[in-house]
């Protein structure tokens, strides 16, 4: 008896050392995600901050500019952009940096990078998020880290949506904070996550009405959630916010009788040609948008304004099968979120223009890079996964694929600025 009671006091002692123990490897874990986390903000920041305001040349972003400085000098208060199918929110943003340093050519591509890096955060978060969704917790720091860090090493989005003063700059950082928002409600149903998804959205409208092309997909994903996305008064909140972030273009639009519509029809006559708009021109958008996704998942960046894509290199295919494949994981999960927003881009992407082509059009896409990016690294831990005898190993291996999936657009990146 005497050994039994020895035996017991002994289990007792030993589990606050377990306890102990675990809470070491958890604060440990959390660490390493810490610096993790720094090294992938120190790469966005190196990308981006590199030759910054050189490279690339300046652009019609500079008209933007110049509304933001005469807003700056108290000249005009407007409700649009210069182009008047988009919001003025980028142009007083703009205004405040001026205010605050003076007219610097420094300050719309600094706010612009700031934006970019701000997404590289976001798309951590969504990575994060989404991990969760798909119940795999103990993935979600490697899917968070390695979409954060394949945005920030994208030659793409370092080059163009980091860079350019361009307010569809914006437009990639509101639509990946709608969507996070969107998948953390899924899983906590938490009514202030609506409100952040219809706020976001209705940012990510405002920047660049090309952002309406993934307004079907979350109407369909609204539906699917009827009774609490839109029968709740957060439902209704959502709602109200997105309207609140498009008030200046509302009132715009009262006061001219649509005038952004008429605006948006004028520059698509003129990006066609002179050509009349319709189902005709519609017929060769998708083929150059399904060319220009593989090219701008991959890095693979360079002058091809008004050529046809050609997707005549492996390892296009490799990143579109990685996204495929995550998107799938996601599918066979029941979040079809990821795969309503992406099917939305492509289907209705096409109607509003024809122009993909990195570099500079590849811009209508940047949106659902971040989003893609995430599919990626879901893609790798699912390929991992398939392996039983890699489980062991298998975010640490799924770490080292996704670095080296960085290599490509890396080197571009490097021979563009070069």
């Amino acid at each position: 008896m005497n050994g039994a009671v020895v035996t017991d006091r002994d289990a007792v002692r030993a589990q606050p050392a377990r306890s102990d123990a675990a809470e070491r490897r958890r604060q440990t874990g959390r660490l390493v995600v810490v610096l993790l986390g720094l090294v992938v903000g120190l790469v966005a920041l190196t990308t981006r901050l590199y030759e910054l305001r050189d490279v690339p040349r300046l652009t019609d972003e500079t008209d933007e500019v110049m509304l933001g400085l005469a807003i700056a000098r108290g000249q005009t208060l407007p409700l649009t952009n210069v182009d008047a199918y988009i919001g003025p929110l980028w142009n007083y943003l703009l205004a405040v940096g001026f205010v605050l340093v003076g007219p610097s050519s420094f300050v719309p591509r600094s706010l612009t990078a700031a934006a970019g890096l701000l997404t590289v955060a976001a798309t951590g978060w969504l990575g994060w998020e989404l991990a969760l969704r798909l119940g795999w917790p103990k993935r979600a720091a490697v899917i968070g880290l390695g979409g954060a860090l394949l945005l920030a090493t994208s030659s793409f989005h370092a080059v163009v949506s980091s860079r350019l003063g361009w307010s569809h700059s914006l437009t990639p950082l509101a639509l990946t904070l709608a969507l996070a928002c969107l998948i953390r409600w899924e899983r906590t149903r938490d009514s202030w996550l609506l409100a952040g998804l219809g706020l976001g959205y209705g940012l990510a409208v405002q920047t660049h009405p090309t952002a309406l092309a993934f307004g079907p997909g979350l109407l369909v994903w609204a539906l699917l959630h009827w009774r609490h996305a839109i029968l709740s008064r957060a439902g209704w909140l959502a709602l109200g916010l997105f309207l609140l972030a498009n008030l200046p273009m509302l009132a715009f639009n009262i006061a001219t009788g649509f005038g952004s519509l008429q605006a948006a029809v004028r520059v698509q006559s003129a990006y066609a040609g002179g050509v009349a708009t319709g189902p005709a021109p519609y017929g060769p958008n998708p083929v150059a948008l399904l060319g220009s996704l593989p090219l701008l998942l991959s890095g693979d960046i360079g002058e091809r304004r008004g050529t046809m894509l050609v997707v005549d290199d492996p390892i296009h295919g490799v990143y579109v099968a990685l996204a495929l494949l995550g998107l799938l994981a996601a599918a066979r999960r029941r979040c079809w979120s990821p795969v309503l927003v992406v099917l939305s881009a492509i289907l209705v992407l096409p109607a509003l223009t024809g122009k993909f082509e990195p570099l500079f059009n590849g811009r209508y896409v940047a949106p659902i890079l971040p989003l893609g990016f995430v599919a990626v690294a879901v893609g790798v831990v699912a390929c991992v996964v398939l392996i039983p005898a890699l489980r062991r190993v298998e975010r640490s291996l799924a770490g080292v694929l996704l670095v080296s999936l960085t290599i490509f657009p890396v080197l571009a990146l490097q021979g563009y600025v070069t």
